[in-house]
């Protein structure tokens, strides 16, 4: 029967242990700075803040993905916000918030890397050397980016920092670390069915085309369920276009029981906004 299936026949091998692939990917990351105390409100513990208060604006084309996403086709689009960290002098970026337009990976990255993953409405478009997009959830278009990428960053030490804030070795570039923290929320006023575990894994980007880099501006639109304006712009450095292969390893990932009490103010970044209304309980 059909809803009866085993782990071989879902997620394209990756419940069983196999790379999560996403080839050709169109990857566009601003890289800008906010406030220490923005870093602070969304960054949980036991992760360190990075020495500056970057964050990474990251958008991204899957055109074609090992588990074929299902809503608009075999790939997909999905944005995200990386705050730059540490953990045990690792250095890497957790994934404060992300956008996609994919069912399938919504529920794969929620459900296997408890990352706060939302559906909603993604736009991209390039022409030339221009570069634009959009998120949008519940009418609000919350975030909006644009690029130029003709080889003039907005800070003449763009490239500099970007590569230091990316590289958790500067000899395996092509390597990157992310944290999440995955766990099971309870239910009767229970916060956690299970307790949270920090989670680190390993992506592996492979060039296919060469990388262009330019200047870029940020604008953020207040949504209450989407509150990507609370990550303050104070200074846009650059940004940088990649067509990649990109591989999320299924070696090298590992996982740090983390305090529940110290966790859980942070626990439900990946939901809407919906206190209970009194007409409920009447």
């Amino acid at each position: 029967m059909a809803l009866v299936r085993t782990i071989d026949e879902v997620a394209g091998g990756a419940l069983n242990g196999k790379e999560t692939v996403f080839s050709p990917a169109e990857i566009f990351q601003i890289l800008y700075e906010t406030t220490p105390e923005v870093v602070k409100s969304i960054l949980p513990p036991p992760l360190e803040p990075y020495e500056k208060p970057y964050l990474l604006l990251v958008n991204s084309y899957f055109r074609e993905t090992s588990f074929d996403a299902g809503l608009n086709g075999p790939g997909y689009k999905e944005t995200g916000l990386y705050v730059p960290c540490y953990h045990k002098g690792l250095l890497g970026s957790y994934i404060a918030a992300m956008t996609l337009d994919s069912d399938m990976g919504s529920f794969l990255g929620r459900e296997m890397s408890g990352l706060p993953k939302k559906i909603g409405t993604l736009g991209i478009n390039l022409t030339g050397d221009r570069y634009a997009a959009f998120n949008a959830r519940h009418g609000i278009a919350y975030v909006t980016m644009e690029g130029k990428l003709d080889g003039k960053p907005n800070d003449e030490n763009f490239l500099e920092e970007f590569k230091k804030v990316t590289y958790f070795d500067q000899n395996r570039p092509e390597e990157t670390i992310n944290y999440s923290f995955k766990y099971s929320l309870g239910g009767a006023g229970r916060m956690f069915l299970t307790p949270p575990f920090l989670l680190q894994s390993v992506s592996v980007k492979k060039p296919l085309q060469p990388t262009r880099y330019g200047s870029a501006k940020i604008n953020y639109m207040w949504s209450e369920d989407d509150p990507w304006a609370e990550a303050e712009v104070v200074r846009v450095l650059g940004c940088v276009y990649d067509v990649v292969d990109f591989r999320v390893s299924s070696e090298g990932g590992k996982s740090y029981l983390v305090d529940s009490k110290a966790f859980a103010p942070f626990a439900l970044a990946g939901w809407d906004h919906m206190p209970r209304d009194e007409k409920w309980d009447k």
